[in-house]
């Protein structure tokens, strides 16, 4: 610093010492060409101390600029020898020096970790609040069949519910997603060579169990679980599969006690609670059944499982209203689901709103022509419709006057073209929806 301020006292007695002559030539003598001279000699001396005035703004800013766009190959040499900034310049070259190290060591460290995490054989997905992918291993990559994932968005094409599941996942948080892709026999015979070498491994228990879970061999899935709350007891992932495992085997009373311990690890795990109150529905306890639900709804407001299953609660209250309200809100997830359209129809029908159910069953008879809960749907919209009728025509042998708003109110909720009604005058036989008996 101290040759800074003899090179900066120095450009001022110059710069003075110009000032001074240039005053002298142009009020003593009369040398125009002079003045004129000594008056840009001064003007260079003038910009040339601002420049090097300046010159540590300049270097600092280049230096916050590398830092910032991480481009380390800048570098800060003096070029002018005694100005006063070698000092300057070598402290910011040690700094880039540092940063280009701590680059180095951080790749390093990164190729590291991406070498390890490619030889895990658990997925493994890192990514950032805008859902830009920044890691993801190749076990991941195999298990949802893609070659690349640039954004979790991406994984729409995957499953619809995935995305939207890893964005809601809190940190250290859980859930559960299934994926149809017809791999999970590969599965259980990874996990199983897996579940050899890593015995003690309360994850590898856990993933076993699911894939026994997935393909229905209930009694191998709660071993599996069992071992894996073995070696860990407050894994509540394990505690939840376990309850589902007994309530599938139709062991009520061990499937309550496992969703109740894991409710007691975290009073508010929304599969937990769903679990209770699923199990509690299957008792006829729908009142309870209905309070886990809303539970699970508050913690975890997009919950497909505990929505749905609070509207079905909802539907053997009787409570049909609600049970369309929630139903409608599942629209917005999976219009096509086929357990909400069945609902949806089946509660249209006890509503005895006949033309409400017809397109619904006509879909799903489209979709599901073969199956049979849809047929039965399908014989109880036809069994309510001629029931509707009877009542008309019971009504019109006891009143020879039925007027009109009866016939328009089945019509209404009839959903064929045409339909028959027997009046003891005779006067009508037939009616469709042209005429003035059928709006």
């Amino acid at each position: 610093m101290k040759r800074f301020y003899i090179n900066c006292t120095i450009r001022v007695l110059l710069l003075s010492a110009t000032i001074c002559t240039l005053a002298y030539l142009f009020f003593k003598t009369d040398f125009l060409t002079s003045a004129i001279f000594v008056c840009l000699l001064g003007a260079y001396q003038i910009f040339a101390l601002i420049r090097y005035v300046t010159q540590t703004n300049r270097d600092l800013t280049r230096l916050l600029d590398s830092i910032k766009y991480s481009d380390f190959s800048q570098s800060f040499t003096n070029n002018l020898k005694g100005s006063g900034f070698e000092e300057l310049h070598a402290a910011f070259t040690d700094v880039i020096k540092e940063f280009q190290s701590a680059k180095i060591e951080k790749e390093e460290h990164f190729r590291f970790l991406q070498t390890i995490v490619d030889h895990v054989g658990i997925g493994l997905i890192a990514f950032d609040p805008e859902g830009e992918v920044e890691l993801i291993n190749s076990a991941a990559k195999k298990l949802l069949k893609i070659p690349r994932l640039g954004n979790i968005r991406d994984l729409e094409s995957v499953s619809s519910r995935l995305p939207r599941k890893l964005y809601d996942l809190s940190p250290g948080g859980y859930d559960l997603v299934k994926l149809q892709q017809g791999d999970a026999r590969g599965a259980k015979k990874g996990f199983e060579k897996i579940v050899k070498q890593y015995s003690s491994n309360h994850i590898v228990w856990h993933h076993l169990g699911m894939s026994y879970q997935h393909l229905n061999e209930h009694t191998k899935a709660l071993k599996a679980y069992r071992k894996s709350v073995n070696l860990k007891p407050g894994f509540i992932d394990s505690w939840v599969n376990l309850g589902i495992a007994y309530k599938e085997l139709g062991s009520t009373e061990l499937a309550i006690q496992a969703s109740e311990k894991a409710l007691k690890i975290q009073a508010d795990h929304p599969r937990a609670l769903n679990l209770l109150g699923s199990i509690q529905a299957g008792n006829q306890e729908f009142e309870l059944a209905k309070v886990n639900f809303k539970k699970t709804i508050l913690v975890d407001s997009n919950n497909w499982d505990a929505i749905f299953n609070l509207a079905n609660v909802n539907f053997e209250l009787g409570n049909y209203d609600e049970t369309h309200r929630l139903l409608e809100q599942l629209n917005g997830q999976d219009p096509e689901n086929k357990r909400q359209r069945e609902l949806q129809a089946q509660c249209f029908i006890f509503q005895k709103q006949y033309k409400a159910a017809d397109p619904i069953i006509k879909g799903l008879e489209s979709d599901y022509p073969r199956d049979e809960k849809v047929l039965r749907l399908a014989l109880s919209l036809k069994e309510g419709i001629n029931d509707h009728f009877g009542v008309i025509d019971l009504a019109n042998e006891s009143n020879q006057d039925t007027d009109n708003n009866t016939i328009n109110h089945i019509g209404k909720n009839a959903p064929h073209e045409e339909m028959i009604c027997s009046f003891p005058n005779g006067d009508i036989q037939y009616a469709n929806r042209n005429s003035e008996y059928y709006q």
